[in-house]
């Protein structure tokens, strides 16, 4: 049989389809790179601290606007796109320490990367992400020096913003993909049986004729099966699904 991960993630995990999908981890990323090289530009236009290395930033920002255009060329594992993310805060981290300012702006880049990460990664991946955001932006604040207490309470606030907006975030985005499961599920399947119906079956079929090794045939006729909350239960309109393979005019003959 072939792999199916493509095909649960889309019909029978419906709440991971985000993280599922490399092409939105790409443009997401991508158009978060080109909107952060924009700013830097546009940063380095405006009046800003004198003693600021303009031209690491305008490089940091050119490496920004690079690794968006390399996500958008061609389809990318899903490893390398986590690793983009990592990169993009060391960038970050390197434009903060080039301003010269504790105070600097581009601490607010933390905030995009760290949500796309709520956004797209799963909880492992969230903390380690958040865990090297925490070291980068404290590794910069150190380069740059200052008394300690008061470096100390520069990267303590962000960090602290930085988890309760994740927490809100991440809390949303599982509601947001809880209720499209319910959605999908229920546009895909029969409200009695809990048999797929002829469109969700068409979807499985395109898919599984779409994968380049294994049975498509078997792929597919393996999703016409009643859904896990419905068979081997009574439904609301007193049927039970069949499970063990007997017909329905058989099930319905011997009540």
């Amino acid at each position: 049989m072939p792999p199916r991960s493509a095909l649960s993630a889309r019909f029978g995990h419906p709440e991971r389809d985000l993280t599922a999908d490399i092409s939105i981890f790409a443009a997401a990323l991508a158009a978060l790179n080109a909107m952060a090289a924009s700013l830097s530009l546009l940063w380095l236009a405006l009046p800003h601290p004198a003693g600021a290395d303009e031209r690491t930033i305008a490089y940091s920002a050119l490496v920004g606007c690079g690794l968006g255009v390399c996500l958008l060329v061609s389809r990318k594992p899903l490893w390398l796109v986590r690793l983009s993310v990592a990169a993009d805060t060391l960038v970050i981290s390197i434009a903060v320490v080039a301003t010269g300012d504790t105070h600097s702006v581009y601490a607010f880049y933390y905030l995009w990367t760290t949500l796309y990460a709520v956004c797209f990664f799963d909880a492992r991946q969230i903390a380690i992400q958040t865990a090297w955001v925490g070291v980068a932006y404290g590794g910069s604040l150190a380069l740059l020096g200052g008394a300690p207490m008061e470096l100390f309470t520069q990267w303590l606030l962000p960090m602290v913003t930085l988890l309760a907006a994740g927490t809100l975030v991440r809390g949303l985005t599982r509601r947001l993909r809880s209720n499209e499961a319910r959605v999908r599920s229920a546009a895909g399947r029969d409200p009695l049986t809990g048999l797929a119906n002829r469109a969700l079956f068409a979807d499985w079929l395109d898919a599984a004729l779409a994968e380049p090794d294994g049975d498509p045939v078997a792929a597919a006729t393996s999703s016409w099966r009643p859904s896990a909350g419905r068979a081997g239960r009574r439904s609301a309109h007193g049927w039970r699904a069949p499970s063990t393979g007997r017909s329905t005019s058989a099930t319905t003959s011997s009540r």
